[in-house]
């Protein structure tokens, strides 16, 4: 705790016990004492008397009437600030020692320790109510509000802020403090973060991509912005731009199934079928599991009219996803291309059963 600049040296508090003989001489010594700093116009070192006994709001009315009475007196601004700080009003905190700060620097160095102390137990209990469960949202807002009252312009409790009000899908709010934060320091890869996520889910790709262009000047071989901005690129429409970062990935994460999926789907809606279909094929080496890309694959060849190839990669969609009826129509068409009567007619039956076509279609045109 810091030490109390004192108007006079603080005394030490009396708990008075009921059952002491000298209870009546404590009392009669309190009591004077009361009489004698009243009639001396004492507001400020009755307020100072009632803080060290931990009467706050007596303090403050006592430090209230000592500052309209000595409105130039740092001293009485100070304890008032102090007084104001263990009521937790903290706006009130701010004016009284700015007050006091415009009359003299003397309470200068104990203000600014004073500051410090409040804004980290403001702080520090929206951290800790963030981190328990159930979150009391409400009051993680009031003490990161509280925080940057006491200290307006600390980054750390702005970003505690606009976390919460993500929490609480806020997100307008947030986004303020987060473009706030990005403008101040571009630098600050927290809120770069943020907005690049925001931006994304609002569908807001350009400013989007904005965020994450500066994310990775702080880091070019960061993989989850990489990734990121090639998604906002294909939302623009700006596949070739797409394509080059999830290359980047391939080299970046070369045992990672998911850029040399993407690149696949890339060079596909540029017409690069041949490409595609090879980039498909090593995505499933990385994870013959997937069977998003075993789909993916297995539709490019299907558009590139080779059943050959494709009959083999639906045939094991049907046994890892047998709920997809789009994959037994697809197999009832080759099927019957090929003469298996016997094949189409079961995957027709599967079709039917997942309520994928009418019991009367002509299995001709499955």
């Amino acid at each position: 705790m810091w030490p109390l600049p004192a108007l006079a040296p603080p005394q030490e508090s009396k708990i008075i016990d009921p059952l002491s003989r000298t209870t009546d001489v404590r009392w009669y010594t309190v009591s004077v004492l009361v009489i004698l700093l009243s009639a001396c116009g004492g507001g400020g070192m009755m307020g100072q008397f009632y803080f060290e006994d931990g009467d706050f709001d007596r303090a403050r009315e006592a430090f209230e009437t000592a500052a309209t009475a000595r409105p130039g007196d740092p001293g009485v601004g100070f304890w008032l600030g102090r007084t104001y700080a263990e009521l937790g009003d903290y706006r009130r905190m701010r004016d009284a020692w700015d007050r006091s700060l415009a009359s003299s620097l003397r309470y200068a160095e104990e203000i600014e320790g004073q500051l410090k102390r409040y804004w980290m137990i403001e702080h520090r209990r929206g951290e800790s109510l963030l981190a328990v469960s159930p979150i009391d949202f409400a009051a993680a807002l009031a003490a990161f509000s509280n925080a940057l009252v006491i200290d307006p312009d600390n980054k750390t409790s702005l970003h505690g802020l606009a976390y919460t009000y993500v929490q609480i899908d806020s997100v307008v709010l947030a986004l303020s403090i987060y473009e706030g934060l990005a403008e101040t320091d571009p630098a600050d890869s927290r809120a770069n973060r943020a907005l690049s996520a925001i931006y994304m889910q609002a569908g807001r790709y350009d400013e989007a991509v904005g965020s994450l262009v500066q994310l990775l000047e702080l880091d070019p071989l960061d993989v989850g912005s990489l990734s990121q901005l090639a998604a906002a690129f294909e939302h623009l429409g700006r596949d070739a731009e797409a394509l080059d970062i999830c290359e980047q990935l391939v080299l970046l994460a070369p045992d990672d199934s998911w850029p040399r999926s993407c690149v696949g789907h890339l060079h596909q809606r540029l017409g690069n079928d041949g490409k595609a279909a090879a980039a498909y094929e090593m995505a499933l080496k990385l994870s013959p599991a997937n069977t998003e890309v075993l789909g993916d694959l297995a539709r490019l060849q299907l558009a590139r009219g080779d059943n050959d190839a494709a009959l083999p990669l639906l045939e094991l969609l049907s046994v890892r996803t047998p709920h997809e009826p789009l994959v037994w129509q697809q197999l009832a068409q080759i099927y019957h291309e090929r003469g298996l009567p016997d094949l189409e007619a079961r995957a027709l039956q599967w079709v039917r059963d997942l309520g994928g076509l009418d019991a009367d279609v002509d299995a001709a045109n499955p």
